[in-house]
This record gives structure tokens, sequence and C-alpha cells, in this order.
């Protein structure tokens, strides 16, 4: 069937790691014996890119070639390096007096998020409260829980799942990781306004301030992952969302 296509649609393609890219242009290559990208074979790549374009992937399709044999140069200046986004997005904000309609609108795409989130953090006036969480191996096994010590546990943060040390402060943007009121509107991916830290129970509002909920520790366990074991951790289903890496 590869052999007789002609044409092949490739959808989230921005969202592609560069690897899978380089795999099936071998494969293609292999199959049909010829050195021409992708075997000589039509590729389409859709998706919505002005989602997170990965430099090294632009430089990869820049060495590609057309089907003309012409070859698609790629200016640098077309993808700028940014070196400090945090200055660009928020310099122009006095974190001491900001609004929620100020914050609200503004989030940084990239791939390294928590190293963002955290710089973010202590641009924000007041104190700083960190909640760490539980974790444990969920197995019945006792070799697996002294294979897996909780110190390894702790330096684990899974997709999905909020980081071992979360480190809050009133005024911060939030985001819920899991469908706790759908509702009332608190679902995966609902964005709000921390008010109060207290020990047990986060209290939040929502953008637009006109409703305040109360966010309890709850047990995540992840959904999918690369490790031999399972593990649960007792955490407030939340993340920082002053930078994202989803559209």
């Amino acid at each position: 069937m590869l052999l007789e296509t002609k044409l092949i649609v490739w959808d989230e393609a921005p969202m592609t790691h560069v690897h899978a890219f380089l795999a099936v242009d071998r494969l293609l290559q292999d199959l049909t014996k010829c050195q021409e990208p992708f075997g000589d074979k039509v590729i389409l790549l859709g998706g919505d890119f002005r989602q997170v374009l990965p430099g090294f992937w632009c430089l990869v399709v820049g060495h590609w070639r057309e089907k003309s044999g012409s070859t698609i140069q790629l200016s640098l200046q077309c993808y700028p390096s940014i070196q400090d986004p945090i200055h660009q997005l928020y310099s122009d904000i006095d974190f001491s007096s900001v609004t929620p309609q100020e914050l609200k609108g503004r989030a940084i795409l990239t791939e390294r998020s928590m190293e963002i989130i955290n710089k973010v953090l202590e641009f924000m006036p007041g104190n700083e409260t960190v909640y760490k969480a539980v974790d444990m191996v969920m197995s019945e096994d006792p070799q697996d829980k002294l294979t897996f010590p909780e110190e390894f546990l702790n330096s684990l943060t899974p997709t999905g799942l909020p980081p071992y040390e979360l480190k809050l402060k009133i005024g911060c943007i939030i985001m819920l990781l899991r469908n706790l009121a759908p509702s009332k509107g608190l679902c995966n991916g609902t964005r709000l306004i921390i008010t109060k830290l207290q020990q047990n129970i986060i209290q939040a509002k929502s953008i637009d301030g006109t409703e305040t909920f109360l966010i309890p520790r709850i047990p995540l366990i992840p959904s999918q992952t690369n490790m031999p074991f399972k593990f649960k951790r007792m955490q407030f289903p939340i993340r920082l969302a002053f930078s994202m890496t989803i559209n």
C-alpha cells in the first residue's frame, strides 16, 4: 500500500517530534529504494502552524528539497530566538497591582514550561507557599517499594500530573488537571486565580471573578507512562498557567 500511495496527509504536524519525520523518511526511502526525501512521495503537512513549532524541526525541513529540485531556504529572521520571553511578555506589568484581566490573556507557549513558570513566579510579590505531594507505588509486591523508593517517585512529573513540589502565590493563574465539577465549569484545562492558600484547601476564583471554588488534594494516577510500574500522587490537581504546552 505504501508503494502505491501517491499522497500522504500528516495531520498535527507542528506538534510532531522530528524523530517521527526522520523515521518515516527512512522507511519510505528503504521501501521505494529511492534516496529522495520520503522516497519521492508527496507529503501534505496539516495542523495549526500557530502552535509551538520547534526550531530543529524547521531546520531539518529547510534541508529537504521540493519535487522541482529547488531548495527551501528558511531565514533565521523568520523564527527569531527569544532570549527572555518572560521580560518580553510581562515587563509592562506591575505585579504588585496586577489585575486578573491583565494576566488571563497572556501565556508563553514553550517546551520548557516548568523552568519559565518558576521564573515568572519570582516576579510576583508575596510569600511563596510550597505544597509537597505524597507519592506511593501501586503494587502489592514489597520488592517494588524497595526498587522504586519514595525519593525516586518525588523526582517524577509525568504528563497530566502536578509536580511533587507545587509552588504557589496568591494571585497566580492556575489550570486544573482533572474534571472536579464539570457542571460548575471545573474541568480539565479550566483556568482560575488563587485567592487563598491553606494547608489542605486552595481557594480560587474564576477568571472573570464571578465565582469562588475550593480545590482539595486528591489522589492522582498518571494515565500513560513509560515506567514499568504505577504510582499514585496525593496533590492538588493544578499547575501554574503562565506558560503552556497546549494550543
